[in-house]
C-alpha cells in the first residue's frame, strides 16, 4: 500500500537504484542507443520512415516495352527528317542527355515531354505515339 502521500498510481512506481552495477550497464546500453540513433537511424533512413518497396506489378515489362516503342519511333522520326539528337533536343527545350535516354526508352516521358518532341519534330503527338505503336 501507499505510505502517506503517495496515491495508488505512484506507489507502483519504483525507481531503480543509480547504485547499482546493472542499472549503470542499463544507463550505458541506453546512450549508447541513443547515440546510435542519432547517427545512424538503420534501415529506416533520417526521415524515421520505411522504405517503399518496389514489388513489381504485372504490367512492368510492357510498360518498359512501350517505353522502348515510343523512343524508336522519335530516333526513326528524328533521323527521317535529318535532325542530330542535340538539334532535337534543343528544339524541343529538353537536355541532350536526356533525350538519349528517352529514345532508349530509360526514361519515363510526361505529357509535355511528349508535345514537346512532338512539336519540334512537327508532327501532333497523337501521330508520334501511333508510330511507334506500329
Amino acid at each position: 500500500m501507499a505510505s502517506g502521500w503517495e496515491s495508488d498510481a505512484t506507489a507502483s512506481l519504483k525507481v531503480p537504484s543509480t547504485n547499482s552495477a546493472s542499472s549503470r550497464a542499463d544507463r550505458l546500453e541506453d546512450h549508447d542507443r541513443y547515440k546510435m540513433g542519432r547517427k545512424y537511424r538503420g534501415f529506416r533512413g533520417l526521415s524515421g520512415r520505411r522504405p517503399r518497396v518496389w514489388r513489381g506489378s504485372p504490367g512492368k515489362n510492357d510498360a518498359s516495352d512501350l517505353l522502348v516503342q515510343v523512343g524508336a519511333a522519335i530516333r526513326r522520326e528524328r533521323k527521317a527528317q535529318g535532325m542530330s539528337q542535340e538539334a532535337l533536343a534543343y528544339a524541343a527545350g529538353i537536355d541532350r542527355s536526356h533525350m538519349g535516354k528517352i529514345e532508349r526508352g530509360e526514361r519515363n516521358l510526361s505529357l509535355l515531354n511528349i508535345t514537346r518532341i512532338a512539336a519540334a519534330l512537327r508532327m501532333m503527338p497523337s501521330e508520334l505515339l501511333a508510330r511507334a505503336s506500329q
